[in-house]
């Protein structure tokens, strides 16, 4: 069963490494750019840059992260929850109040 606290701890932080990574190569962006977007510290954006990967990480799909970032530059912010929610192992629940920032 996945819980809202394997969520917190495990897909968020592995979700904003991988949407970090493909910000930072993809789109060339900053590390205080990256940490605005995430709603994390620049120090955890250059963790995550430095490889420096969370524990128990879960599997994130590409093309999940890649929405959410896309979604992000474009302003979008309600599809680029979106899409960070579709992602989630405990899935995308209407009366889910945990948002990537």
């Amino acid at each position: 069963m996945i819980t809202y606290d394997r969520v917190l701890k495990e897909y968020l932080p592995s979700f904003r490494c991988e949407a970090a990574l493909l910000m930072k190569e993809r789109y060339n962006m900053g590390q205080e750019r990256i940490a605005e977007v995430l709603g994390v510290s620049q120090a955890e954006v250059s963790k995550y840059l430095a490889g420096l990967r969370p524990k128990n990480k879960i599997k994130i799909d590409n093309d999940v992260v890649r929405r959410f970032v896309e979604s992000e530059i474009k302003g979008r912010k309600v599809d680029a929850q979106r899409a960070a929610c579709s992602g989630c192992p405990k899935g995308a629940e209407a009366t889910c109040l945990i948002m990537v920032k």
